[in-house]
């Protein structure tokens, strides 16, 4: 390989090292004091294309005023790209220039280097939205988070259940609020990695961006998306860090509220793709550690970001921008229209009522942005808005939604799966529609075999708001506004 250099590129005196990569392989090249990056690829004439696109807008870029990339280097017939034969081989190749620099993920984090960050992505995407080319058009990345769906067939290759449940989440979150806004996106090239091992920086500031095979038309919002995802997936307050690139990111090109109104679901887009291409890479190719780098931060960020109420991300990504936050409703408005067609009589929780908006597994979101650890609500055993049950029910009301009088399967289907987890004397199933109507068919169950009608209850018992459920809660009927305890119920003590 080092005589082919030579004859190819004139180089005198060579040096190379192989790097550790994640589809392809390459090296650094040190020739005449001077440092270059040869990349090989496996032939394939989609590869040659891509290729030749990303040369075309890496040469673009050189002749604009931006941050340093690589430029592509000519062989010896002027070409910027050549089959050749290495080490009995025969792989597509290119050379591209080097450039020096400290990697952001070995940088210090500080206020100024991530402005600098924000400004640089900015200046580039500035550049690149004069850049048109259709083989970059053409192509669909599952890296591309546009494409978030090709990462789908994944995720049965995460290994651990809880974590499944939340990328599904983040799969369902993405087509409910991002599909819906994305005709009013903007799109163009962008390079579409910005993470912090292709980043690169000098005297705390960004100087270079690298690896652009990953380039790609998407919608502009994404290239922060990306950057965010990759620059705040390790930090305590990942908010405060991602209003830094957004803000000197919108000093040089204004976001617009749209885009930023679905920025908090990109990210987690983005973290998502991340861990199901890692899950695929360690069944794959075990041995790459190299694909699995990132990992650990990614999944630490999406926990994380189940935690953050989407409002308040939304809130500080529109302050970061200098946009107002969204309008809240005041809790005395809401209260009042509750109680206009709502009878008071059904309480609320607390002296001032929280207004809630949205829900994720054991947290509840409220319309000010604060999140709340759910230990008391009594409706979503499996957590809330809990993926397969979503999916489950979004299907099966698709299809069919109908009563227990008409024939259908999936009545029988479902009774006989429950009665496997039980013993073989219990063998019928009666559905019901909440915990109040299971007691009072229970009771009625109970007096038809009995033939008799006193109840015994414990004290400060709880079993539901219909009339029976009330009058074998002493929790109701024993307290100021109650109906007093019946003459048929007989209340105990509860064991000490």
């Amino acid at each position: 390989m080092n005589d082919l250099l030579k004859d190819e590129f004139s180089f005198i005196d060579v040096e190379i090292k192989k790097l550790n990569g994640y589809d392809n392989v390459n090296y650094t090249v040190t020739a005449d004091s001077k440092k270059y990056i040869f990349k090989t690829y496996a032939v394939s004439k989609e590869t040659l294309d891509l290729i030749n696109a990303e040369n075309e807008a890496l040469l673009f870029l050189k002749n604009s005023e931006t941050i340093s990339t690589p430029h592509p280097v000519p062989f010896s017939d002027g070409s910027f790209v050549k089959t050749l034969n290495i080490n009995n081989k025969v792989l597509v190749c290119r050379m591209l220039s080097f450039i020096e620099g400290p990697f952001l993920g070995d940088a210090k984090h500080t206020k100024e280097l991530f402005e600098s960050f924000g400004n640089s992505l900015a200046e580039i995407d500035l550049a690149l939205k004069n850049f048109n080319n259709y083989t970059i058009q053409a192509i669909h990345k599952e890296w591309d988070i546009q494409h978030l769906t090709l990462s789908k067939k994944y995720i049965n290759e995460i290994s651990n259940a809880s974590d499944r449940s939340l990328v599904r989440y983040f799969f369902q979150q993405y087509e409910e609020n991002v599909i819906p806004a994305l005709p009013l996106l903007r799109k163009q090239v962008i390079h579409n990695d910005a993470n912090e091992w292709n980043v690169l920086t000098k005297n705390n500031r960004v100087s270079g961006i690298i690896d652009f095979g990953d380039f790609t038309y998407s919608f502009l919002i994404n290239e922060l998306a990306i950057a965010i995802t990759y620059g705040c997936y390790d930090k305590t307050k990942p908010l405060d860090w991602a209003s830094i690139i957004i803000k000197s990111y919108h000093a040089k090109l204004p976001l617009t509220e749209n885009e930023l109104s679905i920025l908090y679901y990109l990210i987690s887009a983005r973290l998502v793709i991340s861990v199901c291409q890692s899950a695929h890479a360690r069944k794959t190719n075990p041995a790459n550690t190299y694909a699995t780098v990132s990992e650990k931060s990614a999944w630490k960020m999406l926990y994380k970001w189940l935690e953050i109420n989407p409002i308040a991300a939304n809130n500080s990504f529109r302050k970061a921008a200098g946009y107002p936050k969204t309008k809240e409703i005041s809790i005395e408005k809401t209260v009042q229209r509750r109680h206009q067609h709502v009878s008071p009589i059904l309480s609320l929780s607390y002296d001032k009522p929280i207004h809630m908006v949205r829900s994720a597994f054991q947290y509840m979101y409220d319309a000010a942005g604060n999140t709340f650890l759910d230990a008391y609500n009594n409706i979503p055993h499996v957590g809330h808005s809990h993926p397969k049950v979503v999916e489950t029910g979004q299907k099966q009301m698709a299809k069919l939604n109908t009563n227990t009088r008409y024939l259908y399967d999936e009545l029988s289907l479902y009774a006989e799966k429950l009665l496997l987890k039980f013993p073989n004397s219990l063998n019928k199933v009666f559905f019901v529609n909440s915990g109040s109507a299971a007691s009072d068919l229970a009771i009625r169950m109970a007096k038809n075999h009995t033939r008799k009608e006193k109840i015994m209850v414990m004290e400060h018992g709880y079993h539901g708001h219909t009339q029976m459920a009330i009058d074998i809660s002493d929790y109701k009927f024993n307290q100021a506004k109650g109906q007093g305890q019946k003459e048929f119920i007989l209340k105990t003590d509860i064991p000490s």
